[in-house]
């Protein structure tokens, strides 16, 4: 399904509206949690350790891009 496509009346432009990659704040999930959310959303998943999330590569709340790599660091 293509984006909603809005017209510029002044410009005569068609303007596409992007889908935006808004990283969530995993941390204190568990690796199922926080794989089922961050891959729903778009994001690719990659974890080193054990137990529940203590850190992540990308701030929660920073922009992101579909496909971009997400690293959570468990304990």
């Amino acid at each position: 399904i293509a984006p909603p496509q809005q017209k510029n009346p002044s410009s005569g432009w068609i303007k596409k509206k992007t889908k935006k990659y808004k990283v969530p704040n995993q941390i204190g999930l568990s690796l199922r949690d926080a794989f089922y959310i961050l891959e729903n959303k778009g994001f690719r998943v990659s974890h080193r350790g054990k137990g529940k999330v203590v850190e992540q590569s990308i701030k929660p709340g920073l922009q992101g891009s579909k496909n971009q790599l997400i690293s959570l660091s468990l304990n």
